[in-house]
């Protein structure tokens, strides 16, 4: 193995496919700002969560790593809530 990390776009759709359930969903919600000092809104919905989770980035790509990453947050969250105790 190469020892590189897995951004965080990679990690959520392995899960989803782990889990058997649909890739993830990106879509563009908002473009703040003009060149070159744009902000990116998106928002990654699965069947996981019952809500869409947005992220924010510099770029498309940014913020669908940065809405990856929440939604991964999230998941891990609302599986800890549903832990018995």
């Amino acid at each position: 193995t190469s020892g590189a990390a897995k951004d965080h776009k990679t990690l959520l759709q392995e899960y989803a496919q782990a889990k058997h359930i649909a890739l993830p969903e990106y879509t563009l919600k908002q473009t703040t700002g003009k060149d070159p000092n744009q902000e990116f809104t998106v928002s990654c919905q699965v069947p996981a969560l019952s809500a869409p989770v947005t992220g924010r980035g510099r770029s498309k790509r940014a913020a669908e790593q940065d809405a990856a990453r929440a939604t991964l947050e999230e998941i891990a969250r609302e599986k800890s809530d549903a832990a018995p105790a």
